[in-house]
């Protein structure tokens, strides 16, 4: 098969459809509307604005279907994943229309709603369910009611830890909701692709919605086409609403706009244990990581897609906390590198994911020079002329500083390195310590100070997933500044004038009784 050409993946993406507005008479359950008038042609708007993923026969062979992870759904098996209907029924007409409406987080499928209208999504929602669909409009599917949520109380969530555990969601799932189950390496998914169950912990991941509404539905019917069962007949109503109130419980870390990171001053060595009481002392800032599409070929469906970061540091020394999700720990890395692809995506159907996985890792870039004002390096490894440093650690506590000067260069290792590292891995989560001296008297190093703002982005890399190289995750610049500790004076100031305040008072007083 060919690989598609970029300007007109472009056409496809940017193309709006044509024609105006029709008026829904009626409608039926998994069946098809009757029009008063059907001005709006679905077909083109599923040609301009669908096909290229989902197929012009909607089978999910779309051009650059090969490309995304998951996979398009393929309409021709009748398995739709969000619905509002029993387990292994088709969706009721609404459920489409609300898919295409609000996407479907950490996946292509895009939010619809507000480049298209209302009835355009309709009309692309009828065409593709009526020609592509089987057994659509045939019958009416039965309806899971979905009734008002309850309160969510503590007892209500130990509730659902129980279920948790006995309905055996931890063997996908993980202990902690963290997608590192016992069966998670064999999961598949209805074409028999690997699959990875959901990270619990995750909020911005969570595909049909992270609201208490949205999770109990899920567990009231099922994902078709997935791992993932109904509970319906298994367990009650009330048992579900707990379940999900705990599922909701384990969400945690989700980035914020805050892009600052805060690093506390502490006269104490620098702690080299994750669970030293001095981290408490640092604020914990989340930031997001997204796919390297910058150069090719482009990796678009990263392993680690957020980090949370506390900073710490002395008269000396500079640490950083970093933690991250990564469901498989891969401490030594047992793949061969792969040549680079010709074409500007990875192509993930002959992408060939090796026997042993890479090693995973991570890196923290500060410019090699700090500028005055806003002037930056490229915020992807630098480039000539205006490089970064990459403090580089590799599962195994393998660390070392590198000097980048872009992405299409290989960093340069330094000569020396002044950076230390140690990491954990526990319950499918990454505790790493990363340090480096404030000014190491290298002049490929940037001198930390007080004070002063420094950009500061990351990378990772997922070994299990085949990242290495440029096939990672990354951030775009935040900001580092090293809060400045208050001098003793300001106290002794402080304490003063509250004195003369008082003494003043005091003389007042006495003068008025005089």
């Amino acid at each position: 098969m060919s690989k598609p050409n970029p300007i007109r993946l472009l056409h496809y993406l940017l193309l709006g459809g044509l024609g105006v507005t029709f008026t829904i008479v009626s409608g039926r359950a998994g069946g098809s509307p009757a029009f008063a008038q059907a001005a709006i042609d679905g077909e083109t708007i599923y040609l301009e604005r669908c096909a290229f993923c989902h197929g012009e026969n909607g089978d999910g062979s779309g051009p650059v279907a090969r490309y995304l992870n998951p996979r398009p759904r393929n309409f021709t098996l009748g398995q739709f994943r969000f619905r509002t209907t029993a387990s292994g029924e088709l969706p009721l007409r609404s459920d489409v229309i609300a898919i295409v409406k609000s996407g479907v987080n950490g996946t292509a499928m895009p939010r619809w709603e507000g480049v298209l209208s209302d009835a355009e999504i309709e009309a692309v929602v009828d065409y593709l369910t009526t020609s592509f669909v089987p057994f659509w409009g045939t019958y009416d599917p039965p309806i899971i009611e979905i009734p008002d949520p309850p309160r969510v109380t503590a007892a209500m969530v130990e509730q659902g830890a129980q279920q948790f555990q006995d309905l055996q969601c931890w063997k996908c799932h993980g202990d902690q909701g963290r997608g590192n189950g016992p069966s998670a390496p064999t999961l598949t998914d209805e074409t028999d692709r690997p699959i990875r169950p959901a990270d619990l912990t995750k909020a911005w991941r969570y595909k049909g919605g992270s609201d208490l509404v949205s999770i109990y539905t899920r567990f009231s019917t099922g994902m078709d086409g997935s791992p993932m069962p109904s509970f319906y007949d298994v367990t009650a109503d009330e048992g579900r609403w707990a379940l999900a109130a705990y599922v909701q419980s384990l969400q945690a870390g989700e980035p914020t706009e805050d892009s600052v990171l805060q690093a506390a001053f502490v006269s104490e060595v620098l702690p080299t244990n994750p669970d030293d009481p001095l981290w408490e002392q640092a604020d914990p800032t989340s930031y997001y990581l997204t796919g390297q599409v910058i150069v090719g070929p482009r990796w678009q469906t990263p392993g680690v897609d957020a980090v949370t970061v506390r900073a710490l540091y002395n008269s000396a020394d500079l640490a950083l906390l970093v933690e991250w999700n990564d469901p498989f720990e891969d401490p030594e890395s047992g793949g061969v590198e792969l040549l680079p692809e010709d074409g500007t995506y990875v192509d993930l159907e002959s992408f060939p994911v090796p026997a042993e996985p890479f090693a995973d890792g991570l890196a923290v870039q500060i410019p090699a020079q700090l500028a005055e004002g806003v002037a930056k390096p490229y915020f992807a490894w630098g480039q000539p002329g205006n490089p970064v440093n990459l403090w580089v650690w590799r599962a195994g506590d393998q660390v070392q500083e590198f000097t980048g000067t872009g992405l299409t260069a290989e960093p340069a290792a330094q000569a020396s390195s002044d950076v230390a590292a140690t990491a954990s891995w526990t319950d499918g989560r990454y505790r790493l310590i990363i340090s480096r001296p404030l000014a190491t008297g290298d002049p490929e190093d940037a001198t930390i100070q007080p004070g002063q703002f420094i950009p500061i982005a990351f990378q990772a890399w997922d070994g299990s997933k085949g990242e290495a190289g440029t096939r990672l995750s990354l951030s775009s610049w935040n900001n580092l500044v090293l809060a400045q500790p208050t001098p003793i004076t300001a106290y002794l100031y402080g304490g003063l004038a509250v004195v003369v305040v008082g003494a003043g008072e005091w003389w007042l007083y006495r003068r008025v009784r005089s």
